[in-house]
């Protein structure tokens, strides 16, 4: 009986000792952790602010999209991309994200446009027409042009650009917004889409082509 005890007696120290070893362990691990991940985590957000937010490089070296973009990160688009013009798909509130924008751009000496639309990427379809004609613009690239969030508006741009200077169809210029950007025709982005559709009439109307014609002329 006293063998059985001293072994039970060994057992339990042997367990608290490998306890303790763990908990050692586990708080050494701790520490690393606390000392090494902060600085990895902040460059890392770093890395993200460095561009707006849903940044995309549409046709290389020459057209980028984006949303509102910061002063900084404006003068980082200059320095590593040779941004030279700015498009803007916002109106003007003159709010501070706006003053430090236009701060960037004078400093700069950038082009600055400007072609409000409604926050769902609907609105006047001469404003998208002037916009679309803007992005073709190769004298003015590299150019990076933005919305709010990057999303419905710079899609709208975007697919009047394609239909209008690129050759695509409605159909490919939706399919295309959808695979590349996210583009939910069916769901939020239904107002958008249906902008787009105009904008596909109107293009129609002003060539003078049928919407037969307009569709051959897509498929050649």
């Amino acid at each position: 009986m006293r063998e059985r005890g001293y072994l039970d007696s060994s057992f339990r120290e042997s367990n608290l000792q490998t306890i303790k070893g763990n908990q050692a362990m586990i708080r050494s691990t701790l520490l690393v952790l606390l000392i090494v991940a902060p600085p990895i985590i902040t460059a890392g957000v770093m890395r993200t602010r460095e561009r707006p937010r849903r940044f995309f490089e549409v046709e290389a070296g020459r057209l980028y999209r984006g949303g509102f973009p910061t002063g900084d990160q404006i003068r980082r688009m200059h320095r590593d991309l040779r941004i030279r013009t700015v498009i803007s798909l916002t109106s003007d509130e003159d709010r501070p994200r706006d003053r430090d924008l236009e701060k960037a751009i004078g400093e700069l000496h950038l082009r600055h446009l400007r072609f409000a639309m409604s926050g769902d990427g609907t609105g006047e379809l001469a404003t998208l027409d002037e916009a679309a004609d803007a992005l073709a613009a190769e004298e003015d690239g590299p150019i990076f042009f933005h919305c709010a969030a990057g999303k419905q508006r710079s899609s709208a741009a975007l697919g009047a650009y394609w239909m209008k200077h690129k050759g695509k169809s409605l159909d490919e210029a939706l399919k295309d917004l959808s695979r590349e950007y996210g583009l939910d025709a069916e769901g939020e982005d239904q107002a958008l889409a249906e902008q787009l559709k105009k904008y596909a009439q109107y293009l129609r109307e002003r060539s003078g082509q049928t919407v037969e014609e307009a569709d051959d002329s897509a498929g050649e």
